[in-house]
């Protein structure tokens, strides 16, 4: 897929092809400052936070946590359901798709690998499944219809050893999160450092730094919204206070 444009003043009757993915090159090398002064704010935030014992001792919290560890221990010790992964990536091409008004013709979905025909495609279509947690958005769903059927306003007891804490079934969703989260994140290392056709559509420098920080930013919002001592704008303090920083820097060089 090529973007034509026409230079009048000197060749005005030959157009000029500049191949797209060298212009994203551009977009994401315009993009890589954003999300370096977007990553030292997450951490400065996340630091920020590790000195109050309040959110990393709730119960949501810690059951996220736990969530998050199993499936990576899971994950390291070779228990990788594929199919669950392709089957999730493939759904969320062809919602998509079925978003951006387009077709759908063929859907294949096997363990080594899967693919959607479709008449349409475009930057959303292809990279949706690197920064979209298809099954938790699947775990979310189950949490709300649940709601119609079960009581989610009640508080349930556990007792490990001497330590002992109550939750709800908020606390439920956020193990279920934190497991299916990990999933969506470790494939999405895992297949990114693979030879991927979705990636080389839009080019593969600009999709990598453009799936990080679609990613960052979906992070960021959970964190906010889990954290009472990080609001937005806190974070707004931090990344104007990185972007003078880097701006100072980029001065000093130059």
């Amino acid at each position: 897929m090529k973007l034509q444009s026409r230079n009048v003043a000197l060749t005005p009757s030959h157009p000029v092809f500049i191949p797209v993915t060298w212009l994203n090159t551009v977009l994401g090398l315009m993009l890589l400052p954003v999300t370096w002064i977007s990553t030292r704010t997450f951490f400065a935030l996340v630091s920020h936070s590790a000195s109050s014992e309040s959110v990393w001792r709730s119960a949501p919290t810690v059951l996220f946590c736990w969530g998050l560890a199993v499936w990576l221990a899971a994950f390291w010790a070779g228990l990788r359901p594929r199919y669950l992964y392709v089957l999730g990536h493939e759904l969320t091409h062809a919602l998509f798709v079925f978003m951006c008004g387009g077709r759908i013709y063929e859907f294949r979905v096997t363990p080594a690998g899967g693919h959607v025909v479709t008449d349409k495609n475009n930057l959303l279509i292809s990279l949706s499944p690197y920064f979209v947690p298809f099954w938790s958005l699947v775990a979310v769903t189950v949490y709300g219809l649940s709601g119609f059927f079960v009581d989610l306003g009640a508080v349930n007891h556990l007792r490990l050893g001497d330590w002992r804490f109550s939750f709800g079934s908020d606390a439920i969703l956020c193990f279920f999160l934190g497991y299916t989260w990990g999933l969506h994140l470790s494939f999405t290392v895992w297949m990114v450092a693979r030879d991927q056709p979705d990636l080389q559509q839009n080019g593969t420098f600009f999709s990598l730094v453009f799936i990080y920080t679609v990613n960052l930013a979906l992070i960021l919002t959970v964190f906010l919204i889990a954290s009472p001592d990080a609001t937005f704008g806190h974070f707004t303090d931090i990344w104007l206070a990185e972007l003078q920083s880097l701006v100072g820097l980029g001065r000093s060089l130059f």
